[in-house]
């Protein structure tokens, strides 16, 4: 399997990358001896090259009968933890990270993991770990406030987290040469890190020029010999003196920007567009100047350009650029800029799997800097696709061997034009010969490219590799379980040879950047059908299947489609063809793992397996689903009884299917708060669903919630009763708002009144107070999407709003703002208590709750949902999470800025 590695900051452009991979070990050493027999348990495992912080990985082709840590083992020894993805696939991961240029083996005891397969001696597999490495960024020189003196700050990254002391010794800086001041490092005090950074201060400036010079090398975390030497580096700054006013230092390493260093503050307030001058490479000032910018701030002028002065050939810092006391530069600077070429690269056009004809059997990719392409025909055969579909997805590529073989590859050229440089070209590769030889099953389509294929020019002091062999000129077919190991790549190549691969994968000018083993980005891969058929499945909840098919060139209903549906081993279990409306309807589809439509020599297949189904988050899919078509449901009369009052109940039947005899009787159970039945009665009575309930308590009976249960055979629905004892109201108190929601400020209230027995209450005393509760933040449509803030909390208390009287109306209409407090989870309910005082003093009391929006715009947040099996997002995986800005009405917002950020809750090395 492949295994992606982290890739460190290309930043530091002072070193080069990863150290050697081989720099102890020959590769053509004497083979591990294991019982190849074991081979056919192993589906997956680790590259032989790995990473010191990389765990490693192994996947077996079916469930272990055993612990994993009492099968599986490393040598020599390392202290660490196997955890398992699953039942087959198992992880160890060290405690710390590997030791670098050393051998491991993992050895796995198959007559403990596969006993009753009747497994016997060991499966091995040899490890080499990387060599360790490390890279340094500096950032610009600036000049400190208050004295002649500067500071250069930067940052270390290492292949794996080292001790403090053991990057200290990296960096060393020193003022005037080897003789010279050694100058005082301050670092960042965090143990076991991969990344530091450091600040060289207080280099002071003289009555005379000086040099800074900043120098590093590996050897304290464990680099020797050659692959030190190539990592090492020097960086020479001038410091001129105190009098003189020039460039100290100009730095590239930034992406889209220039940093260039003074040795005085700058005068911000001259016009830095007419002083610093962009040259494209048509040796003239066009529009593509006006796309740079820049800023001036202490001594350093920062010079932005979006697409990294890629159309720029030199830029000019003219002789009249002034520091802040006056002093011109005196004399003119020319920055001269690299003719710059983004990685040569081929990537596909759109993600279908499905190609249809009216696209001219031809599919699209883009190119960048590429003058041609190596393509693979990879044939997956038709009578071999449930077999296929029993591993894989649409685009998945496990145990390819088993079900295809590569059917036809070639170049691919074209002309190259010097505009497209840099630039992503469409291009579309033709299929129709590939479609004609074989009609059925799907290919996958290979791409890759050579040398000869690449626009890239290699700097004059980059190091040559033109002995290094090139990949010959085809693609490198799928490797069967027990054939012969990348080692025997390496069995002709020298030493000094072997080491550049892995630190120069991502160099066009060396031969790694075109194998995949190193380079995955050198070989793409698509799954293609070509076919018109599209195909649509829809299962019910009684095992009704619905399959049906569209022309996927004019999305009509294709009719006298041949629909047949496959178990998961392959066997036939039904078929049919679609009616005028493409649809084929089958009773009974409980065991239909895939679905295959076929007309006119093309075909389509659909796998139906748990965990393929489209989302159906973006739909309002909430109701309460029915058992066997049967849907109950109990109301009564009233919220609240007192104890001996007669409850009049209804419950409703819906029975659409006529599953039901028209007279069947319902049995119906009253229960008190300590779960008694106290009463059981038959009802025959219901006409059209409706079947009236008379439920009686006695005035002793127990307060609380009470239950009423219908039963019909083995189905039951229930409704909690409350059963309080209260003192009635004697008045009607209301209050109402002709707002939708309540809002912060400025809410309108009418509060209204009157006797029961409908006399006025004119004058009457009354209050009204509220308290806030956390509601639910959703909207129509909006399902899906999180509205709320899991990180605010509500803590409310009761607020008086309003007291005074009635007016001669027996009502009052006043305005109130409510504060619930700050940062708020999102919409909450406002639960209002009304009050007004009879003249003897008791009253009559009002609850009512009211929506109330504590914000103008509400942030929705849709989350990808995992993985079937556990609910998590993988790794290596690209995941959308879609967000939506509405009003407290649900309507989207047209146009606002939104800020976001992404928190990382826990942190590993590994």
């Amino acid at each position: 399997m492949r295994n992606k590695k982290g890739i460190l900051s290309s930043a530091a452009v002072f070193i080069a990358a990863f150290a050697s991979l081989f720099s102890v070990f020959s590769c053509s050493q004497k083979e591990l001896s294991y019982n190849k027999e074991n081979d056919k348990f192993i589906e997956a495992i680790s590259p032989e090259c790995i990473e010191r912080v990389s765990p490693i990985l192994i996947s077996f082709t079916q469930e272990i009968e055993c612990k994993a840590e009492e099968a599986l083992s490393i040598s020599p020894k390392v202290q660490g933890e196997w955890k398992s993805t699953d039942s087959r696939t198992f992880t160890f991961v060290p405690d710390k990270p590997f030791k670098g240029n050393k051998k491991l083996v993992l050895t796995a005891d198959c007559s403990k993991l596969f006993a009753s397969k009747g497994a016997t001696g060991n499966y091995a597999h040899r490890f080499i770990t990387t060599s360790p490495s490390y890279s340094v960024t500096f950032d610009e020189l600036r000049l400190n406030e208050g004295d002649n003196s500067y500071s250069l700050s930067g940052l270390i990254t290492t292949d794996a987290p080292e001790p403090l002391k053991a990057v200290q010794q990296i960096l060393k800086a020193k003022v005037n040469g080897f003789w010279g001041k050694k100058c005082i490092i301050e670092w960042e005090s965090i143990e076991n890190s991969s990344a530091r950074r450091f600040l060289i201060k207080n280099v002071f400036a003289g009555n005379k020029a000086k040099i800074l010079s900043v120098s590093w090398k590996g050897k304290s975390i464990g680099l020797k010999g050659k692959a030190d030497k190539r990592l090492r580096g020097k960086k020479i700054y001038n410091i001129p003196a105190i009098a003189q006013f020039g460039i100290v230092d100009i730095n590239r390493t930034k992406k889209n920007s220039i940093i260039v260093s003074f040795s005085r503050p700058l005068d911000t307030k001259q016009d830095l567009s007419s002083l610093v001058t962009p040259m494209t490479k048509l040796s003239k000032i066009g529009s593509a100047a006006e796309n740079v910018s820049m800023t001036a701030r202490d001594n350093v002028l920062t010079i932005f350009n979006d697409s990294d002065f890629e159309n720029f050939s030199v830029l000019t810092i003219a002789k009249n650029l002034k520091s802040s006391d006056g002093t011109a530069l005196g004399k003119e600077s020319s920055i001269k800029l690299d003719e710059h070429w983004d990685l040569p690269e081929v990537r596909f056009l759109n993600d279908g799997n499905i190609l249809p004809t009216s696209q001219g059997t031809s599919l699209p990719v883009e190119t960048r800097n590429l003058t041609g392409l190596l393509v693979q025909a990879y044939a997956i055969y038709d009578h071999n696709m449930v077999q296929f579909l029993q591993e894989n997805d649409f685009n998945g590529t496990s145990e390819l061997y088993r079900v295809g073989e590569p059917v036809w590859e070639n170049f691919v050229e074209w002309e190259w034009k010097d505009s497209m440089q840099n630039k992503y070209i469409a291009r579309g590769l033709d299929l129709s010969p590939l479609v004609k030889k074989y009609p059925d099953g799907m290919f996958q389509i290979r791409i890759s490219f050579r040398k000869k294929n690449v626009k890239y020019i290699c700097r004059d002091n980059h190091r040559d590799f033109s002995q290094l062999p090139q990949p010959e000129d085809t693609i490198e077919k799928d490797r069967l379980p027990g054939e012969d190991s990348y080692w025997d790549y390496w069995d002709n190549l020298k030493y000094e040879d072997r080491e550049t691969f892995w630190s120069y994968k991502n160099d066009p000018c060396h031969p790694a950047y075109y194998t995949p083993r190193y380079n995955s980005k050198s070989l793409i891969k698509r799954n293609v059908m070509v076919s018109d058929i599209g195909i649509n499945a829809k299962r019910t909840t009684d095992g009704t299947l619905y399959v049906t098919t569209t022309d996927i060139k004019n999305a009509e209903p294709t009719s006298g489609i041949q629909v047949t549906l496959y178990s998961y081993v392959g066997s036939v279990i039904n078929q049919a063809k679609t009616d005028s409306n493409g649809c084929a309807k089958f009773a009974d589809a409980s065991n239909v793992h895939f679905i295959r439509a076929s007309s006119n020599g093309q075909s389509s297949y659909l796998k139906i397996a748990d965990g393929t189904s489209l989302s159906t988050s973006h739909f309002q899919t909430d109701g309460i689903v029915s058992k066997d078509g049967i849907k109950g449901f109990i109301y009564g009369e009233r919220d609240v009884w007192r104890p001996g009052d007669t409850q009049y109940l209804t419950f409703v039947l819906q029975d659409k299917e006529k599953k039901l005899p028209l007279d069947i009787p319902l049995i119906f159970e009253l229960s008190d708060p300590l779960g008694r039945v106290t009463q059981t009665s038959t009802i025959k009575n219901g006409e059209n669903g409706f079947y009236p309930i008379q439920a009686k308590t006695s005035e002793s009976d127990v307060t609380g919630l009470w239950q009423a249960k219908v039963k019909i055979g083995a189905q039951e629905w229930t409704k909690a009763l409350r059963v309080e004892t209260v003192v009635p109201n004697r008045l009607a108190v209301k209050l109402s708002s002709p707002a939708k929601y309540l809002v912060p400020s400025g809410n309108k209230f009418t509060l209204s009144g009157e006797w029961l027995h409908g006399a006025k209450t004119p004058g009457y005393k009354a209050d009204v107070s509220v308290t806030f509760s956390a509601a639910s933040t959703g909207f129509d449509g909006y399902s899906a999407y999180s509205f709320t803030n899991p990180e605010n909390s509500l803590d409310s208390k009761r607020d008086n709003i309003w007291s005074g009287h009635l007016d001669d109306n027996s009502e009052v209409s006043f305005s109130s703002n409510l504060n619930a407090g700050s940062n708020l989870p999102g919409k909450l309910r406002a639960n209002f208590t009304s009050r007004i005082f009879e003249p003897s003093g008791a009253f009559s009391t009002e609850y009512k709750s009211m929506t109330y929006s504590p914000y103008e715009r509400y942030v929705g947040l849709k989350l990808p949902k995992g993985d079937e099996a556990r609910g998590m997002l993988l790794t290596d995986t690209d995941h959308t999470a879609d967000v939506v800005l509405l009003t407290p009405d649900g309507k989207p917002v047209e146009s606002a800025s939104l800020e976001w950020a992404i928190y990382k809750l826990e942190w590993k090395w590994w």
